[in-house]
């Protein structure tokens, strides 16, 4: 619940495995990055975070999932 406070997450999915929750965040630099991570790990709940750093974004397109799904 508290998550919805932090604006920086712009997807939060419950997963199965190894994590229970996988957020992606948009930050402007590394400092920004350790400020919202921060703000996560303050949440009730979170335990631990493991980060990754997405280079490049090559396919980000809900069209291209609703038509995967819908033919």
């Amino acid at each position: 619940e508290d998550m919805r406070k932090i604006p920086e997450i712009t997807v939060a999915s419950f997963t199965t495995g190894h994590y229970g929750i996988y957020c992606k965040i948009r930050c402007k630099d590394t400092v920004n990055a350790r400020d919202i991570i921060t703000k996560i790990m303050s949440n009730k709940g979170v335990r631990k975070t493991d980060t990754m750093v997405c280079l490049e974004e090559r396919i980000n397109s809900k069209n291209r999932l609703i038509s995967s799904v819908l033919n």
